[in-house]
């Protein structure tokens, strides 16, 4: 049963039986499906470093956002990689998808790689917190995760499918 309805998630209360036969109370959270664009340029990873309010810090990311109603994937990444770091691209693999706190969150994302990313100088930060952009080669990133300096779990995952993309075009 839908609890609350706003225009990025919807908070559901359902009634289900456990595997004890028990009647309980599930609580979880509905998000509208989401984009992470891994974007390269001259061998380095454009990332965001990004304020988030839940977490109350600044997070390294890769652009991502969410899907309109009626948009499809690939245009919504089209429209995050370019609306936050300015950079768009002729060329666009969809990787596959992920999806995020599925204990708690319904929440799914198409991953896109760009390897040839454009800077149209076209980037418009203020309304998502976005401080800068970034960009690290494979190996920065590697120990930016290994440190805990990346701990966006999206962004993680992204990587990782990309990398292994990427590796066996080699």
């Amino acid at each position: 049963m839908s609890i609350k309805k706003t225009r990025y998630a919807q908070l559901y209360e359902d009634e289900v039986i456990d595997s004890n036969g028990q009647r309980k109370k599930y609580t979880y959270l509905h998000n509208r499906p989401f984009v992470v664009i891994v974007a390269c340029r001259n061998g380095k990873f454009i990332l965001v470093k990004q304020y988030r309010y839940v977490l109350a810090k600044s997070l390294i990311e890769f652009p991502s956002g969410g899907i309109e109603e009626g948009e499809i994937p690939i245009d919504a990444a089209k429209r995050e990689l370019e609306h936050e770091t300015g950079y768009t691209s002729d060329s666009w693999e969809e990787l596959g998808h992920i999806v995020e706190s599925v204990g708690t969150v319904k929440s799914e994302g198409t991953v896109y790689l760009v390897e040839d990313a454009k800077n149209t100088g076209n980037k418009n930060w203020n309304e998502e917190y976005i401080e800068k952009i970034l960009s690290y080669t494979s190996s920065d990133l590697e120990h930016l995760i290994s440190s805990g300096q990346i701990i966006d779990s999206t962004t993680i995952a992204a990587y990782f499918l990309a990398k292994n993309h990427l590796t066996q075009k080699i």
